[in-house]
């Protein structure tokens, strides 16, 4: 191979590479919020997530809605990162446990962040709007995710069922 196209070939590889690692990495920001009063918020210009674009979303742990998109994200990609979302397992009691077993039976297809409502700085409900499949059948619907603030990080407690 000449010289030239050596190089070039390096370049492009670089180049390819550089964009993979940039896209598995994606920084993720939350949507714009509106507040309602009374530590409720909405969600203004919250995007519809599809599952077929959930590769780009296993953002860090930093904001509620960062843990429930990465569960959600996790799910649609039927890989098990949901679970870096979630308490640690040592505390998964009897109700977490039975709504888990419901999720294991469910397709994630699409998703958007609707609402949040602080209950205290270290207890949260986020709503969501959700296209799930249940053995074939495609249902939606709007409910909320439970989530804790501990040591700094926000994880879920339990999710909507």
């Amino acid at each position: 191979m000449c010289r030239l196209c050596l190089k070039i070939v390096t370049v492009l590889s670089i180049l390819m590479f550089g964009f993979a690692c940039s896209q598995s990495s994606q920084t993720y920001s939350a949507p714009e919020k509106k507040d309602l009063g009374d530590n409720q918020f909405e969600y203004i210009d919250s995007p519809i997530y599809a599952g077929s674009e959930a590769g780009a979303f296993d953002p860090e742990l930093g904001t509620p809605e960062a843990a429930v998109v990465k569960y959600l994200s996790s799910y649609a990609r039927g890989d098990d990162v949901w679970k870096d979302a979630l308490i640690p397992e040592s505390e998964w009691d009897d109700r977490l446990k039975r709504k888990l077993a419901e999720w294991a039976e469910w397709k994630v297809h699409k998703w958007q962040l609707k609402s949040i409502s602080f209950k205290d700085d270290n207890e949260v409900y986020l709503s969501v709007w959700a296209e799930i499949e249940i053995d074939g059948d495609v249902d939606e619907g709007q409910d909320e995710f439970e989530l804790i603030k501990r040591n700094g990080v926000w994880i879920i407690v339990y999710p909507p069922t």
